[in-house]
This record gives C-alpha cells, sequence and structure tokens, in this order.
C-alpha cells in the first residue's frame, strides 16, 4: 500500500520505515517526477540521488533527511521504525524567481510549451527603444525545462532594420539556474554574427554544439552587440551589453552616435543615447528528441 505525503517547506514530517528506505520525489504542482533530487543526512553526507524516474533508496533504516533540487525548496523528512510502510511519496514546492527587467514594450506572458517532438519554449523576452531613448534589461527569461533531449537553435527577432541593425554581434549564453535561483554555469557561451536585411526572424543553428539540456530550469540570454563604423575611422566602435548577466563593457571612443543603458559595477544606471535599435525577441527552440 502506497501512502501519499505532501511536504511542506520548513516541514518536518515524521515516517516509520522497514529495513529499506525508498520512495518517489515529485513536483507537487505538476506531480511530475524530479531528476537529480540530492538527499542528504543529518551529517551532511549524501545518502542518494533520485534517478530519471525520480526514484530513490536509502542504506539506512532511520533518521532525518534534507531533499534538494535546484528550482525548488528545501524539504526535511525524519523517518522512525516500526512502521511496514516501504515506499514514500514526496512532492516538492517549486521556487518562484524573479529577474530584474527594465523598459519592457509590450506583455511578459509565462513561457509556454509549444507542439509534441519539436517544442519552442517562448520566453517572449521583449524590447525596444524609441529615437534617442535608451534602454536595458536582462532578458534572458527563465525557462521551465520538464524535457530531456537539446536545445537545437535560438531565434532573434527584428523589427527594425536600417542601415544601423545591419551588422550585428550577438553573444548566446545559455546558462543552468544554481541554487540561489540565479545563472550559473555556462551551458554555451558563443559569438553570432546576424545581418538582417529585414524585418523577421533569424534562426541561430545550434545542432553543431550539441547544447544538452540541464534537469532543471534554465536560462537563455542574448548579449546584444552594436557595432558602429564610420569612414575617417574604421575601427571606431561602441558596443555594449543589453542583457545585464555579469558582463558589461564599453570601449570609449571620443565621439561616437550611439549609446545604451550602462549598469555600472557601481550597480548605477548611465543614459547613452542610442537613435534606433531593433525590438528583439528571443526564443529557444528544444528538440525533446534525445
Amino acid at each position: 500500500m502506497q501512502i501519499l505525503f505532501t511536504i511542506l517547506l520548513s516541514l518536518t514530517v515524521t515516517f516509520n520505515a522497514v529495513s529499506q528506505i525508498s520512495g518517489k520525489v515529485f513536483d507537487q504542482k505538476t506531480g511530475n517526477p524530479l531528476y537529480g533530487v540530492v538527499l542528504t543526512s543529518e551529517e551532511g553526507e549524501i545518502v542518494s540521488i533520485t534517478d530519471r524516474d525520480g526514484l530513490f533508496a536509502l542504506p539506512e533504516n532511520g533518521g532525518s533527511f534534507v531533499l534538494r533540487a535546484l528550482g525548488y525548496r528545501d524539504t526535511t523528512i525524519g523517518i522512525s521504525n516500526g512502521d511496514d510502510t516501504d515506499f514514500w511519496g514526496i512532492g516538492l514546492i517549486p521556487k518562484t524567481y524573479e529577474l530584474p527587467e527594465v523598459l519592457i514594450s509590450d506583455k511578459h506572458p509565462e513561457s509556454k510549451i509549444f507542439g509534441l517532438d519539436k517544442r519552442r519554449l517562448r520566453s517572449f523576452s521583449i524590447f525596444s527603444f524609441g529615437p534617442r531613448v535608451g534602454g536595458s534589461l536582462t532578458i534572458g527569461t527563465m525557462l521551465r525545462n520538464q524535457n530531456s533531449g537539446v536545445i537545437s537553435s535560438v531565434s532573434v527577432y527584428f523589427t527594425e532594420v536600417g542601415i544601423r541593425t545591419n551588422y550585428q554581434l550577438l553573444r548566446l549564453r545559455i546558462f543552468e539556474i544554481n541554487s540561489e535561483g540565479e545563472p550559473g554555469s555556462d551551458l554555451l557561451r558563443s559569438l553570432v554574427v546576424l545581418r538582417p536585411q529585414e524585418t523577421g526572424w533569424y534562426d541561430i543553428d545550434l545542432n553543431e554544439f550539441h547544447v544538452p539540456l540541464p534537469g532543471t530550469d534554465f536560462l537563455v540570454a542574448v548579449e546584444f552587440i552594436q557595432r558602429r563604423y564610420d569612414e575617417s575611422d574604421i575601427k571606431s566602435e561602441r558596443y555594449g551589453n543589453a542583457f545585464d548577466l555579469g558582463f558589461t563593457k564599453v570601449r570609449r571612443r571620443e565621439r561616437s552616435e550611439v549609446g545604451f543603458w550602462l549598469k555600472t559595477n557601481q550597480g548605477l544606471w548611465r543614459n547613452q543615447s542610442w537613435p534606433s535599435v531593433p525590438l528583439i525577441r528571443v526564443e529557444a527552440i528544444i528538440d525533446t528528441r534525445d
């Protein structure tokens, strides 16, 4: 007989167990099994890790254990001897993360999954700057991941195309989300050159990189770099990162017609004028087939 328990944050639940402790860990909201949940003893030693089906087994026959998973609240359970139940269902509560954003020009709905074999996780990360109006934001939206497979491509959408947007440098970055809910290690960091000649989507094919999906939530971001050259000095350039993910750099020049909102190391925002920057939307295309 299986008994299903709901495990809440900061709540310690006591079970009775037989010689071996086993069970299944799942997302309390969706019911989906959680892969890679770490169970540690009171001494901090790792005693088990859930498999792809969310299953775990413990060599212990009792004690207190902490369950930790990226994107979920830590949960403590207590197990004692004396009962014949040998399988436990444990639901973890997802954390909610908020990424700072500035100057959003459109609605920002939650990420959605489309399709069957190939699923599109749309971040709807949208921003635009009007004439002489700067702006900057972290638009690399965290995507809820419950799939396996690889990230096959990322698309960038341009709504304004002109002389200033014919040469775009994009640093594509895909991050794992760490235990603090912030971008952690890079799964991919690659410089891409786009030359948009008209409004529309421009695909960045990632098949050659074969970027695996992490077992938990992840973040797709594009560092937008604008270069402008003039006839008098072909090396004259000014570029900036419109996505504040720990990398912001500006090459100072005596004169330049472009600009942006720049977040300095001191956490201050400086406004630089930029006559025209295209509205950009980014979406990750996920191939869920291994």
